[in-house]
């Protein structure tokens, strides 16, 4: 559950911040904004950098760690299409839940689950792929690393971000013609 709140968190980070360009054809990911692009390379080359593998671990690692890439952001697209179809801000405080519409809570919360059960079928597929080409202490290696780059764009992002929060209309206060304050 902590693996699939952290990927929550990184996704939720790395996918939806700014529209924008392209990356070198190996590593894009149809990934539609710079920020998502760049975390999605941060960790790619954080992984090469930290993870050794044997030649002939290299394609078959690459080949599964690319097409679970691609999964996630599938996964984090179609809750992004589906909240804002509901009319729901990308970014929405837990506290600012409250303001929306009964129709919108629901979505939220319906969106939550079906991401998480999508989520948990692609680490599943994802392990099995593991096995195949890696040791168990290198898929231990593998898990402990993305933990530690999970923490570590967490703790960066938590600092850039901030969400907007929806506020409880207030009423309006009007002053009488004659200028005095109403009691």
């Amino acid at each position: 559950m902590k693996k699939i709140f952290a990927l929550l968190i990184i996704c939720a980070c790395a996918l939806g911040l700014r529209a924008q360009g392209s990356q070198d054809e190996g590593k894009k990911h149809n990934c539609q904004t710079q920020d998502c692009q760049t975390m999605m390379n941060l960790k790619r080359d954080f992984m090469e950098k930290n993870f050794p593998l044997k030649d002939q671990q290299k394609d078959a690692f690459w080949a599964a760690y690319e097409q679970r890439e691609k999964a996630v952001f599938d996964i984090m697209s179609e809750q992004r299409a589906l909240r804002k179809e509901a009319g729901i801000s990308k970014y929405i405080a837990p506290d600012s839940i409250q303001f929306l519409t009964d129709e919108q809570i629901t979505v939220i919360y319906r969106t939550r689950m079906t991401m998480k059960e999508k989520l948990a079928q692609v680490d599943h597929q994802f392990f099995n792929k593991l096995v195949d080409c890696l040791t168990p202490k290198q898929i231990d290696q593998y898990y402990q690393l993305e933990a530690s780059f999970k923490r570590t764009a967490s703790k960066k992002a938590a600092e850039k971000r901030t969400m907007p929060r929806l506020e409880d209309p207030k009423p309006l206060q009007v002053q009488p013609a004659d200028g005095k304050k109403p009691k």
